[in-house]
Parts: structure tokens; C-alpha cells; sequence
């Protein structure tokens, strides 16, 4: 039996037959724009100060417009800048030798060569030969000074001495070299990273010394170059340390001035138009167009949510049979085609998309399946010419059973009377129309004759 006494609305059923009103909701949201629109629209021009009042706004307004483009052109200048900038310095920190080495693991040596070109002075001799023994030690010190350092380590590790880096430097932390003219010496300081690094430069620094003194026995004169020291350590270097913080530091100093210089550009705001320009009137009556277009829907929605709910329709298939546990044959619409929207909101209410003829076939199939009396009687709270209309088509469709209209048991003792006789009824319900009152009435008085398992609804759209 049904409940009598609660009516659960499901929300998903009330939303889909809101939406069944598209139509009326469309309405609504354009006659909300327009009137709203039309009212800010008023609103901005009633607002309208007088004409020196108007020059006035309307000067400080393009004096604000002014300054607002000039910051605005300074910081895409500012953030250009700052991007280029940290580019520049991140492709330094990717590829600097120097950026890359431990300051507390340094593999450090130290070789020190003595030039002796057998110069004796001679006193009987008025003239005397020059002494070569600071030109060939400047020339070591020349020859160590353009020593390729990139050929020696990038193959090796992928990095390069970057002399636009103030950290690589020229190199001189890698390698550097000392002369002691007046004694004929020369001492280099050779480092790197890792034991196989520093012995790789060591090896290029002799060749260079011996590629050296081989063109400077030609050129300037024959002479001895010997290793009087050479040390190998490992040590730290306290001030590369700091260099090395101090770049890390300006890297990250370069990505908080980007970091603030955007949010900076972001909040910086376009100054409004005054109230009273084209613009400002334009604006005022979008913006209430707008909300007229929200308000629009949101009233015809709540209109028909509203009235779904206090005029106690039923507003969906499953309505019927969850609350009167009643089985639905088929539903029929009242047009041949309905457009795609119309047929989803349908379905989702339980109300077939399929043609007239193709659901008489499937109420024929639904009845045969439910009721299998050969006479049936429809009653119905809808109208009798469509229920006509409806009769005519079983009876062709359904040549074993025939089908007797009763009509409005509210309204018609030939419809009562002819029920006092049925076996089978089949209550013919007009989808939004019939309310769960009118419709419990006309079950009361089915049941009072009929079983509940001979009984089923057809819903006519």
C-alpha cells in the first residue's frame, strides 16, 4: 500500500523537472538581464555629476591612466631584466668548473722550477753578453698564463672556466704562477677537484714547460730548467667558500626581486573610469545585467521548485512507483518528435524518448507481462479525448484484449459504475498535472474493486 501520510520529493526528480521549463527559465534570465541591466544603466546615468565636475574626474582619470601605463611599462622592463639576469646566472651555476668544487676538498699542487743559463761575468771583457735569465722566466710565466684550462676539464666534467663569472674568474684559482726573476725561479699552484683532474693539469702544465723551453733553446738561447720543489695536498679555501655563498645568495635575491616585481605587476590596478563616461555606464549596466541574469533563473527555478512542491504533482515515473508500488506499462507523449534537450530531461524523469508507436508496442508487452485479463478498463484523471485517442491504438495494437474508456471516477457514475465491473483497470496519468491526492482518491476506489496486482499506470506526457 501507499504512504499516505509523507511525500519524499527526490531533488534529483525536482531539479530535472525544473529544468523540463528550460524554456521559461530563458525567458526568465533575459527579462532579469534586461530589466536590470536597463535599471544600472539609469542608476549610473541619474549618478551623473555636473559638467566641471566631469572634466575634472575625467582629467584625473587619464592622469591616473598615464602613470598606471608608465609603472606598468617599468616593470615589464624591471621583470625582462630580472629574467635575462637570472638566466645568465643559472647557466653559470649549470656550467662553472669553480661552482662545482668542494672549497673543503681541494686537490692542490705545487712545483717550483730553477732556470740556470750558465751566465758568468767575465772582468777583463769590456763588453759582456746579456744575462737572458728574467726573459726566459717571464716567457714560462707567459706560456703557464695561456694555458687553455676549458681544454683540460670540459671533456672531462662537462664545465668551463666562464670569465664573466666572478667566481671562475680568469682561472687563477685553478691555476696560477709565480716569478722570481733576480733568482731564476718560477713556482705554479695547479688545482682541482679530484685527484685525476689535478694530475691531468700537472701533466698539460710539463708539457707546456717542455713545449716551451724547446722554442726558447731556438730563439733566445740555450739553457737548464729544473724541479727544485713539487708537493701535492689536499686544502680548503675559505674565501672560494665564500664566493660560492655570496653567488648561491645573489641567485636567490634575483629570484625574490622577480618573485615580488610579478605580484607587484599583478596588483597593480587599472584605474576605474569615472561614473559618468561611456564606459562607466557600460559597465554599471553589465554588471546589474548580469546579476539580472542570475537572479532571472534562480527565481523561475524557484518558482517552479516551489509550486512542484505545495501543488503536490507528481512529477516522476519513479514517484508512482516507489510510492504506490504501482508498475508503469509506458509513457506516450502528446507531439511525434521532441528535440534532444526535452528527451534527456524526459529520461531523466522516467518518461520514454521512444516514438508513439514504438511505445504502444512496448505497453502491449508491459500489460501482457502484468495484467493478462483479455477486457481492461481505463480511468484516468486527464482528458477523455486524449484517452480516446490512446484506446484507439491499443485496441489496434492489442487485438486480444479490448479496452473500455471509464473516463473521471471523480467526476462520472458511468465511470463508477463500469468499475463496479472491471477486473483490471489502467489509470491513465498526465505527467505534471495530477496531483498525489487526486490520484490516491482514484485508487481508494479501484482497490475497493479490484486487486492491487490487476492495476497498473500508463503516463501520458
Amino acid at each position: 500500500m501507499d504512504n499516505q501520510n509523507v511525500r519524499e520529493i527526490n531533488l534529483a526528480d525536482l531539479f530535472f523537472y525544473v529544468l523540463t521549463k528550460w524554456r521559461v527559465l530563458i525567458v526568465g534570465a533575459l527579462l532579469g538581464a534586461i530589466l536590470l541591466g536597463a535599471f544600472g544603466a539609469v542608476r549610473a546615468i541619474r549618478n551623473k555629476p555636473d559638467e566641471q565636475e566631469l572634466q575634472t574626474a575625467q582629467q584625473e582619470y587619464e592622469d591616473a591612466m598615464k602613470a598606471y601605463e608608465t609603472n606598468k611599462e617599468k616593470l615589464g622592463i624591471r621583470i625582462d631584466n630580472l629574467e635575462n639576469n637570472l638566466k645568465q646566472q643559472q647557466y653559470i651555476q649549470e656550467r662553472s668548473i669553480m661552482l662545482e668544487m668542494d672549497p673543503y676538498n681541494i686537490y692542490e699542487a705545487v712545483i717550483s722550477y730553477y732556470v740556470d743559463t750558465n751566465y758568468e761575468i767575465v772582468p777583463e771583457l769590456y763588453y759582456q753578453d746579456p744575462n737572458y735569465t728574467t726573459v726566459i722566466t717571464n716567457s714560462y710565466y707567459a706560456a703557464i698564463q695561456r694555458l687553455d684550462l676549458n681544454s683540460i676539464f670540459v671533456s672531462a666534467s662537462k664545465k668551463e672556466i666562464l670569465t664573466d663569472n666572478p667566481v671562475d674568474g680568469n682561472g687563477e684559482r685553478l691555476l696560477s704562477a709565480s716569478v722570481d726573476a733576480a733568482n731564476g725561479t718560477l713556482t705554479i699552484t695547479a688545482r682541482a677537484d679530484s685527484e685525476e683532474n689535478l694530475t691531468r693539469l700537472t701533466d698539460a702544465i710539463q708539457e707546456t714547460i717542455n713545449d716551451t723551453k724547446k722554442v726558447l733553446d731556438r730563439t733566445i738561447g740555450e739553457h737548464s730548467l729544473s724541479v727544485i720543489d713539487s708537493s701535492t695536498s689536499q686544502t680548503v679555501d675559505f674565501d672560494y667558500s665564500s664566493l660560492q655563498q655570496s653567488f648561491s645568495d645573489n641567485i636567490y635575491n634575483l629570484m625574490q626581486s622577480l618573485a615580488d616585481t610579478n605580484d607587484e605587476l599583478a596588483n597593480l590596478e587599472e584605474p576605474a573610469a569615472p561614473a559618468q563616461t561611456p564606459v562607466a555606464i557600460k559597465s554599471e549596466a553589465i554588471k546589474f545585467a548580469i546579476i539580472g541574469l542570475i537572479c532571472g533563473i534562480f527565481l523561475v527555478a524557484l518558482f517552479y521548485a516551489f509550486f512542484a512542491n505545495i501543488s503536490n504533482r507528481i512529477i516522476s515515473v519513479d514517484e508512482i512507483k516507489d510510492h504506490y508500488q504501482l508498475p508503469v506499462l509506458g509513457t506516450c507523449r502528446k507531439i511525434k518528435r521532441q528535440n534532444k534537450l526535452d528527451s534527456y530531461f524526459a529520461e531523466k524523469l522516467g518518461l520514454s524518448s521512444r516514438t508513439n508507436e514504438d511505445e504502444i508496442a512496448y505497453i502491449k508487452a508491459s500489460k501482457d507481462l502484468y495484467l493478462q485479463d483479455k477486457q481492461t478498463l481505463i480511468v484516468s484523471c486527464s482528458d477523455e479525448t486524449r484517452l480516446e485517442e490512446l484506446t484507439d491504438k491499443l485496441n489496434e495494437a492489442d487485438v486480444n484484449t479490448k479496452y473500455t474508456i471509464a473516463g473521471n471516477l471523480a467526476r462520472s457514475a458511468e465511470a463508477v459504475d463500469a468499475l463496479s465491473k472491471a477486473t483490471s483497470v489502467i489509470c491513465v496519468e498526465k505527467w505534471g498535472k495530477v496531483n498525489h491526492e487526486d490520484f490516491r482518491n482514484e485508487l481508494i476506489m479501484i482497490r475497493k474493486v479490484v486487486p492491487q496486482d490487476k492495476i497498473a499506470v500508463i503516463v501520458m506526457q
